[in-house]
């Protein structure tokens, strides 16, 4: 028969725990001689050290740091992180007594508590769905009797040991201990939010990622953000419950639309028909100027002069051109399509192109794509994938095996390494070897993926600052055939990115690492380090447009400085994203919460979307409005850095924006002031020009909406219960607005939408058969077009399902 466990944290009522169990350095309880009915005085136990972790810790037998609460509580989210009262040994109190004291006490009864209840296994798994430590426990057993009932035991002759000084002893420091956790322990005021502690706690990021079916995301991923904003849930939790079939009648309809939107701009394709431009040269010579004058200067993947040899010749004598020509072409023209006009009305031809160059890289050999001009074309790819979306959410995949390729023909080692080489061919693989790295990088932080290379896996020097014009066939000598980094080159920004990179890529490495540990002084020491990144990088581009300006084409331009940036300031929302939910209730992290603000706040500067003033008429800047036409027309980071910003803008407007006006001094300042209401309604009229456009996905821009209606109602004064019933209408309203820009869409690019019955009757009929086998919420509330299986706004955290079965 086992012996009952004590209660965690009670204090021994006289000398009964030390004489019934003796509990070792662990914590662990041992059964002891129990000697109740005997008048002999027992054995004078021996002085041991006090216990100084916690008793969860203690009864799972780790570690300990011995704070309040420990950072093992923290991230098994066990909601009680309590220590015992420093135990006193009766020995030593003997030696301070007299021996009438101890008959004093003869007379005193012992008893002995019941053991607490043990939860079921049902029980446990509610509690502990976020517990990875490999015991599945909460900090403490939960008794099912708040008054348990003294049990008295069998008595003797002797008495107790233990004297009453002992026991007012220990009652007054555990007094003077609560006493000192009540000023260090900050109790939030629920009369601060609208919401309750309770429900932002249920909705703080999960520390390892979210999974939707057959993907897992990690905490870079932009999804995440969303776990802030808590009336999303509500929107979920609607639909769910059956409450909103309106709602869902009109979300299928748009669903269904924009499958046949997208279903008429898939052409047949074949190996046969590849490389035929059925566009005029003028529309050419526009799409390839777009290109050079945007991409290729953040990323450069090409030889300008070697590819405008290339294009004039293959004008003149087409059937002359070789095939890897052709093909690069396609996409420099794919990719200069977004900024021809703001209705991307180039988007099938683009999408044909860029399918056509994936089957050219699938068809047979294989081996004769393993030259630098084949992986000039998966850079191409990978990039213009995410410009004109062609399965944006899944270019990591691809990225993977461009990395490998790379490494496959040498390129993670420096040229100095393998032979003698000309200036040329040794700079070109030192630029694409970075493209590559960078390329790798951004897809991963899309996917909230690791990057799988570290900066340890190649000894690749960093590309010589020289312009295209200058890479000779002389031999390569990187001691002298380099321009000071003052001097302006083509190669300039790819540089300054060059010099983060390794950052960078630990950063995301620790982000997304699922093994890592919540350490906030970590994220503290990353911000640091990319706060001095973004601020050298802001000194040398002054320095660039100074430099510059006595050349009559800029080498450097606002649509490179502001691509670097949304490169650079996405690391923001990758360190602090994780820890807002808590910043709202925590004062600890506060800063998480501005620098995660400011960060925002500077990507909408970026992008167009924040000029101070108020003005929400679109992009302020007219030189960048190549930069705002690939926002609305892109998708990839064009998109996810812009939607990552989002939360923080919501939340502080909710906030009565107490942090736009407060600045730290540690992100460069944009200066001015900024209208928060005006911000989320640019925003609003971005994501509805992205529906213009020809984007067939509806929540990016009904999710903006909501938002902003839901701040606009906050700030009259509206009740919440209000809110939330009318929180469905709104939702409603915005869907039916947006089948209505889809209709609009498809009769622009000849879609039958009244010819063999419109897509809201199919949509009927598709949403009747998925009533009769359960709607899969997760899959209807996606925001990729791609992306089925996640849910609006709310991924589920791995730890609160049950593993899912890949495949």
């Amino acid at each position: 028969m086992s012996m009952p466990l004590p209660l965690p944290g009670a204090a021994p009522p006289a000398e009964a725990a030390s004489n019934l169990f003796a509990q070792d350095e662990h914590g662990a309880t041992q059964e002891g001689d129990v000697s109740l009915l005997s008048g002999e005085q027992q054995p004078q136990k021996r002085r041991r050290r006090p216990a100084l972790a916690c008793e969860q810790c203690r009864r799972r037998k780790i570690k300990c740091d011995r704070n309040i609460p420990c950072n093992n509580c923290i991230k098994s989210k066990i909601p009680a992180c309590s220590y015992a009262p420093t135990h006193i040994p009766a020995s030593r109190s003997k030696k301070k007594t007299t021996q009438a004291t101890s008959s004093d006490n003869s007379a005193s009864v012992r008893t002995i508590l019941p053991a607490p209840t043990i939860p079921s296994q049902e029980e446990l798994h509610a509690e502990d769905l976020f517990d990875f430590t490999g015991y599945g426990q909460t900090g403490a057993y939960k008794s099912s009797d708040p008054s348990p009932q003294h049990v008295p035991s069998s008595t003797a002759g002797s008495t107790s040991s233990a004297p009453r000084s002992n026991v007012e002893q220990l009652t007054h420091r555990v007094h003077h201990l609560e006493e000192k956790l009540a000023k260090v322990v900050t109790i939030s005021n629920e009369d601060a939010s609208p919401y309750s502690s309770s429900q932002r706690d249920s909705e703080s990021l999960p520390s390892n990622g979210t999974v939707s079916k057959t993907r897992y995301f990690g905490r870079s991923h932009w999804m995440n953000g969303t776990y802030t904003l808590p009336f999303v849930r509500e929107i979920r939790d609607r639909v769910e419950s059956g409450q909103s079939h309106g709602l869902v009648h009109t979300l299928k309809a748009c669903k269904a639309m924009g499958r046949t939107i997208k279903e008429h701009r898939q052409q047949p394709l074949s190996s046969l028909t590849l490389g035929r431009l059925n566009i005029s040269r003028e529309l050419a010579d526009q799409m390839v100027d777009a290109y050079f004058r945007t991409f290729e200067g953040v990323l450069r993947i090409l030889h300008v002069p070697t590819f405008r040899a290339d294009y004039e010749r293959y004008w003149q004598v087409p059937e002359m051109t070789s095939d890897f020509f052709v093909i690069q072409l396609q996409l420099v023209l794919a990719l200069g399509a977004p900024f021809l006009d703001d209705v991307f009305s180039m988007r099938a031809q683009a999408h044909q192109w860029i399918h056509e160059a994936q089957l050219w890289l699938m068809l047979p050999p294989e081996k004769a794509r393993m030259t630098i001009a084949g992986l000039q074309i998966m850079c191409l790819v990978t990039l213009s994938r995410q410009a004109c979306s062609v399965g944006q959410d899944l270019v990591w995949i691809s990225a993977g095996s461009l990395v490998r390729k790379a490494m496959h023909m040498g390129l993670h080692r420096d040229p100095s390494q393998l032979g003698v080489m000309t200036v040329y061919r040794a700079e070109m693989r030192r630029r694409l070897w970075a493209t590559v790295l960078e390329l790798n990088l951004q897809c991963a932080f899309d996917a909230g993926g690791p990057p799988l290379i570290s900066w340890k896996d190649h000894d690749v020097l960093p590309p010589a600052n020289l312009d295209d014009e200058e890479l000779t066939d002389e031999v390569d000598d990187p001691e002298h055939t380099r321009h000071p980094p003052e001097t302006v080159t083509g190669m300039s920004l790819q540089l300054q990115l060059y010099k983060s990179l390794p950052l960078r890529l630990r950063l995301l490495e620790h982000a997304n690492d699922f093994r890592a540990s919540e350490s906030y002084d970590d994220t503290l020491r990353f911000n640091s380090e990319v706060t001095k990144a973004c601020r050298s990088f802001s000194r040398n581009f002054a320095m660039f447009t100074r430099n510059q300006q006595v050349q009559a084409t800029p080498k450097v331009n606002n649509f490179h400085a502001s691509m670097a940036e949304m490169i650079l300031y996405r690391c923001f929302h990758t360190l602090h994203q994780p820890v807002i939910a808590r910043s709202l209730e925590d004062p600890k992290f506060y800063f998480s919460r501005k620098i995660y603000f400011d960060g925002a706040l500077r990507i909408m500067h970026i992008c167009g979307l924040a000029t101070p003033g108020g003005n929400a008429t679109g992009p302020s800047a007219a030189d960048n409005s190549d930069f705002y036409r690939i926002i609305v027309n892109g998708t990839g980071m064009f998109r996810n850095v812009v939607i990552q910003s989002l939360p923080a803008i919501v939340l502080e407007t909710m906030h009565k924006g107490e942090l736009a006006d407060l600045s730290l001094g540690y992100l460069p300042s944009i200066g001015g002031d900024f209208d928060l209401y005006a911000i989320l309604e640019r925003f609003v009229n971005m994501n509805l020009r992205r529906l213009r456009s020809g984007e067939t996905n509806v929540k990016g821009y009904c999710f903006s909406a909501v938002s902003l209606e839901h701040v606009r109602a906050l700030a009259k004064g509206m009740a919440l219960e209000e809110l939330e019933k009318n929180l469905t209408t709104m939702v409603n309203k915005y869907l039916e607005e947006s089948l209505e820009e889809l209709k609009t869409v498809a009769r622009r690019e000849g879609v039958p939408v009244d010819f063999m019955g419109e897509p809201v009757q199919m949509a009927e009929a598709e949403a009747m058969m998925e009533d009769q086998q359960g709607l899969d919420w997760m899959g209807d509330w996606a925001w990729d077009d791609d992306m089925a299986g996640v849910l609006w706004g709310s991924p589920r955290p791995y730890q609160d399902m049950h593993p899912p079965v890949f495949g």
